[in-house]
């Protein structure tokens, strides 16, 4: 860790960066025991990981680390004026930490945290962005932890502008919906490709659009790119060679990265192979090795149910199996 954050200083010196932890920061990795549990975090504890990420993390944004950093790997920060960035610790739902089967009820009490930075940045009048690592809505999340955070994300979807997340390696978007209003699309769970070749895939990364700094803005994602490195190609030529695979706009012919448009870009590709096969081009980075497999019907229904179904708790949208 202090490894990248050197590298991460060297390369962008004068640029705040604001991290969230992974399920591999640990040792053993996956292993995130409850915090609140004196008895499990005396013996057990991860102390030592969370005080040297908030160390390395106050040389990144070269500024006090706040204390929820030292207590459960989270902290809330203003980036901008009205604008706060929410880091969350979304190893307290996945499925592989076994100390949630020692307690499962908001482990980490990050929930609890969660719902109180929104509320008072919902006071202030501020707009959110929320980071994390294991997206809410993947299949490693457990789904009661997931539901309870669509129940939060439905209470503050009017400030909530982005969702960012990573952690499956490929490139994805889950769809939030209203609990009380199921059909309603309210918010978009990005998830950026990996910047490694696990599994099968091209190292990628994305740069997001976002509102910038004047009077009304927004705040919201008005766009994203995703680049992708060739690994056939650099290989064969022992060079890598980086290029735009797509503009999400431009290429999925998105009129806005609102909710309810990515919600109309499900159903279009329900209907329409040609601009499925497009995105399951971009789901993979462009992988030689997918390319060899076709994703037939099935599949097809499978990756789009897994967009508008993360919340296993609401009435299904779509049966993947039919």
């Amino acid at each position: 860790m202090r490894q990248m954050t050197n590298i991460l200083k060297g390369f962008f010196p004068n640029i705040p960066i604001y991290a969230a932890i992974g399920n591999h920061e640990s040792f053993p990795r996956d292993s995130f025991p409850p915090p609140e549990v004196p008895e499990v975090w005396e013996k057990f504890g991860i102390q030592w990981l969370y005080d040297t990420i908030a160390d390395q993390w106050e040389k990144l944004v070269k500024g006090p680390a706040p204390s929820s950093i030292r207590f459960g790997g989270y902290y809330s920060v203003l980036i901008r004026p009205g604008l706060r960035l929410i880091s969350i610790n979304t190893n307290y739902c996945y499925r592989f930490n076994w100390w949630l089967l020692y307690k499962s009820v908001d482990p980490g009490l990050v929930l609890r945290w969660l719902v109180s930075e929104l509320h008072d940045a919902e006071k202030r009048g501020e707009l959110v962005h929320i980071i994390g690592h294991v997206p809410p809505y993947y299949t490693d999340c457990y789904s009661q932890w997931a539901h309870q955070f669509s129940r939060i994300v439905t209470r503050y979807s009017h400030i909530i502008r982005g969702q960012f997340y990573g952690h499956s390696h490929m490139d994805e978007f889950r769809l939030h919906y209203d609990v009380n209003s199921p059909q309603k699309p309210i918010g978009v769970q990005y998830i950026t490709p990996n910047n490694g070749p696990f599994n099968n895939l091209n190292p990628s990364f994305r740069l997001f659009y976002i509102d910038g700094d004047y009077p009304e803005t927004t705040r919201k994602v008005l766009d994203y790119e995703t680049w992708v490195m060739n690994l056939t190609h650099a290989n064969k030529f022992d060079a890598p060679h980086w290029y735009q695979l797509y503009s999400a706009r431009r290429d999925l012919q998105l009129p806005t990265l609102d909710p309810y448009d990515w919600d109309q870009l499900v159903q279009r590709m329900a209907q329409d192979p040609e601009l499925f096969s497009k995105y399951r081009r971009y789901q993979v980075q462009d992988s030689d090795m997918y390319a060899k497999r076709s994703c037939g019907e099935k599949c097809r229904r499978k990756v789009l149910c897994t967009i508008v179904d993360g919340d296993k708790l609401m009435p299904p949208k779509c049966h993947p199996h039919d």
